[in-house]
């Protein structure tokens, strides 16, 4: 987790340090970085570093955090639609180093920070839709959100388990999930 003298920083500060540490994970490999590696690179002294870091494991959870909160979505009743389409090139490619990352527990990191920033507005979206009555009232919101918003890292899972790596049949695996099984087991029944 970033440190706080991090969160201190100037908003400017902050991002020009998130952008380099994006630029650096995606040309390099990120088992071969190194704390010296990556403050040669950003052009930072160390101290610096471990003023606002404990390890290049914080720094790009915190870009890929920050990544996410920039994430566009759609209402796409009675859940929101995320899409992972980004307009700045860097940050296209950064979304798919961290989706490649084959070490457990950094994935399980960047998984946690994805589920802390979409976890609310999945909630505040259900709560919408529950109050226009299109959720069944024995909803509860708050699981429902929790369970969607952390479904990508169980997902990725599957998906390495069982050697699934076309893409397009993983997307076609997500849609299903999100938009048929939450939908159908979440919104009200129409009357026909």
């Amino acid at each position: 987790m970033e440190k706080a003298a991090f969160l201190r920083l100037p908003g400017k500060k902050r991002k020009t340090i998130l952008e380099k540490g994006r630029e650096i994970y995606i040309r390099y490999d990120y088992d071969e970085i190194t704390i010296r590696f990556l403050t040669e690179k950003m052009g930072m002294d160390m101290a610096t570093f471990y003023r606002y870091f404990e390890n290049k494991d914080d720094l790009v959870v915190c870009a890929y955090r920050d990544l996410i909160s920039r994430t566009k979505y759609e209402e796409y009743p009675p859940i929101c639609r995320f899409i992972n389409e980004y307009e700045d090139r860097t940050d296209q490619e950064f979304f798919a180093v961290c989706r490649r990352m084959t070490n457990k527990t950094i994935r399980d990191r960047l998984m946690e920070a994805e589920r802390d920033v979409i976890y609310p507005i999945i909630r505040q979206q259900l709560r919408a839709e529950k109050y226009k009555g299109t959720i069944r009232d024995e909803v509860d919101v708050d699981l429902i959100a929790y369970l969607y918003s952390s479904i990508g890292t169980e997902l990725f899972d599957f998906f390495e388990k069982h050697q699934i790596t076309d893409q397009d049949l993983q997307e076609k695996m997500k849609q299903y999930v999100y938009f048929s099984f939450f939908m159908h087991g979440i919104a009200e029944e129409k009357n026909a």
